[in-house]
């Protein structure tokens, strides 16, 4: 009797009735909304504190960040999802080279966004115990590091794979799952900077 062993775990996730693809994306969509709303709630702090002017909110002789860096490293961050896009629409029009280049170079751009970050956040003119948008700016900026680390290890993973042939048009939902994330990366510093400009600290 010939052996009902599927050949493959890709035939077995649809001969157990379970949908693994849709899994994927839904725990990674959980993820990244679950992040949007910690997200919401730091820029709600910011907002707040600013109203209420907490702590000597900006205190006097404060100096600002370096608007040109901020618009630099957030440029990179957009930079390196509109490669991601561009890959993964290669992909999906059958190219696995556009997809194998362009993956390399959003995460080169991701580690180029982070090498920056961590500087920038290492010249920063103020401290924790600059008033409450210090302390504010500052947990963003670290938060927005940890997006880039977990940014860089997944698009060294997907870099990898495509390299290997692992994805083609019709395999997909691993590449759009961590799509979800690495959209949200490069949004975040964009919302960051849009709210330091219409709500900026020093008025």
């Amino acid at each position: 009797m010939a052996s009902s062993i599927p050949a493959s775990g890709h035939a077995a996730s649809h001969g157990d009735g379970v949908d693994h693809d849709l899994k994927l994306r839904r725990g990674m969509l959980f993820y990244v909304l679950t992040d949007v709303l910690f997200v919401v709630f730091m820029l709600a702090s910011y907002v707040w504190l600013r109203a209420i002017h907490a702590e000597g909110w900006f205190p006097q002789g404060t100096k600002l960040p370096d608007d040109q860096t901020v618009y630099i490293l957030t440029g990179l961050c957009v930079l390196s999802a509109i490669f991601f896009f561009i890959g993964f629409m290669g992909l999906r029009g059958g190219s696995k080279t556009t997809l194998t280049i362009c993956m390399a170079v959003a995460t080169v751009l991701a580690i180029a966004a982070v090498s920056g970050q961590i500087r920038f956040m290492g010249h920063l003119p103020f401290t924790t115990g600059d008033g409450s948008f210090a302390s504010t700016y500052i947990l963003l900026s670290g938060y927005h590091i940890y997006h880039l680390l977990l940014g860089i290890f997944l698009g060294i993973g997907v870099t990898h794979r495509a390299l290997r042939g692992r994805y083609s048009s019709d395999r997909t939902a691993g590449l759009s799952a961590i799509g979800y994330y690495w959209y949200w990366m490069a949004l975040f510093p964009v919302l960051v900077t849009l709210m330091v400009q219409f709500l900026p600290p020093g008025q």
